[in-house]
């Protein structure tokens, strides 16, 4: 499997990305390494390291298959810890282009559940299934490499400094992930940086659940236009999570009564009046994201053992819920290398990208698109924005009164699908 006498992958960053990528390289190393600075707790609990955990968290059908299959059962014990599982369309009010999707069976289902529970149910499995050696309260600090190969992986503990012998590195250290900057001064080049600025902030409260919302709708998500949005989802202990959206100064406020009226000021009253009624459970949490940015490793050549996957890669304009699910889908590419290679071979860094390319692609056209369309958005728009905008704008036009066409938006939307194949419905318009 490789050219030294270990066999051993070592993974940077614990979170959902991290743990799906132990889970699919663990079978075909002897020894597998998790890294991270926080401590993990032994229940659905935030940590230090995911400062953004108490926000909503959504899990699209891409993300979801890709767990199952690394993981199998995943759905099964997610539901058992409390997820609560709703049916797109039928239980899911989406209100997007001024209108309401059409409620259709399209036979499709998702999860709703909390970031800490999702993550907790990820790591109990993983720790299961696989004889995993984890390092809380450890940074990783930088990496030793030659001959074109990262060697070891430095890190510092509160014992000091150390070095991990690897054959395989994975990098998902999140958005913020420092392993561009290490390569840089070891001598290889840096990966052409994608910038979305997108100023956005969103706020979160949550609140008792005694039912559910008018005509026993499950979950709303609303676009409410000029960078506002909404979503209002069901958690695992009888709660409601509200999550307010906005940009470029419209914030939602981080007082209770701020945060009401914003969601008053939305174009439909349902989530506001559904906030008023509930009794809050804490305070309202904001967090704030200046940039969506996409680090295009596959455009220069890197140590062939070192991969970055998730957020270290692309880090998403969280309104549209792609993160964990692509992160996922890169896991689930890693596994199926490894599997058909039998171990690493050659060049396995610049194939890894090349095979995993087609989730994060898919999302990032589409979270492109319409974070141009807001005029205080900063970067360079794509050359082909109007086109983008023409399918998607026809693909939602089209699901309002088309049950096939409905489907079809939902799968694009849910990266099970590429947003091209909405070519068909534009043509027709």
């Amino acid at each position: 499997m490789s050219e030294t006498n270990t066999t051993r992958a070592v993974v940077c960053g614990a979170g959902v990305g991290g743990l799906a990528a132990a889970a699919a390289v663990a079978p075909y190393f002897d020894e597998t390494v998790l890294i991270d600075r926080d401590v993990m707790p032994d229940e659905p609990r935030p940590r230090p390291g995911v400062p953004q955990s108490s926000q909503s968290h959504g899990l699209l059908k891409r993300g979801e298959s890709e767990l199952e299959a690394l993981l199998p059962g995943f759905c099964e014990r997610l539901e058992a810890a409390g997820g609560v599982r709703i049916a797109i369309a039928t239980e899911f009010g989406q209100f997007d282009g001024g209108a309401w999707h059409p409620r259709v069976d399209l036979g499709l289902s998702a999860y709703c559940q909390s970031r800490v529970l999702l993550e907790q149910v990820v790591r109990e499995m993983v720790a299961e299934r696989f004889d995993l050696t984890v390092l809380e309260g450890a940074t990783a600090a930088n990496f030793r490499s030659e001959e074109g190969r990262v060697r070891a992986v430095v890190v510092e503990t509160q014992e000091g400094a150390d070095e991990i012998e690897a054959d395989l590195v994975i990098d998902a250290l999140g958005r913020a992930s420092p392993v561009a900057g290490w390569l840089k001064a070891a001598g290889w080049s840096e990966p052409p940086l994608d910038i979305i600025g997108i100023d956005l902030r969103y706020a979160t409260q949550t609140f008792r659940r005694d039912s559910f919302g008018p005509d026993e709708t499950r979950a709303y998500q609303i676009a409410a236009g000029a960078g506002a949005s909404a979503v209002l989802l069901p958690l695992e202990g009888d709660r409601w999570l509200a999550t307010l959206g906005g940009r470029f100064g419209d914030y939602p406020p981080a007082d209770a009564d701020g945060f009401l009226a914003f969601a008053r000021g939305l174009p439909i009253p349902e989530v506001a009046d559904i906030m008023a009624a509930g009794d809050p459970l804490d305070d309202v949490v904001s967090y704030t994201i200046k940039t969506a940015l996409r680090r295009r490793w596959e455009e220069i050549e890197t140590p062939a053992n070192l991969v970055s996957l998730g957020e270290a890669r692309i880090g998403f304009d969280p309104t549209f819920a792609q993160g964990m699910s692509v992160a996922a889908a890169h896991a689930g590419a890693l596994d199926a290398m490894l599997k058909e290679r039998g171990g690493l071979g050659t060049g396995f860094s610049g194939a890894f990208y090349r095979r995993s390319s087609e989730a994060g692609d898919w999302a990032w056209r589409m979270v492109e698109a319409v974070d141009f369309t807001y005029p205080g958005t900063k970067g360079t728009p794509p050359a082909d924005l109007k086109e983008r905008l023409r399918l998607l704008k026809y693909g939602r036009k089209a699901a309002q009164f088309d049950p096939d066409a409905q489907r079809l938006y939902t799968e694009v939307r849910h990266l099970l699908r590429p947003m091209s194949d909405l070519s068909a419905i534009a043509q027709a318009a």
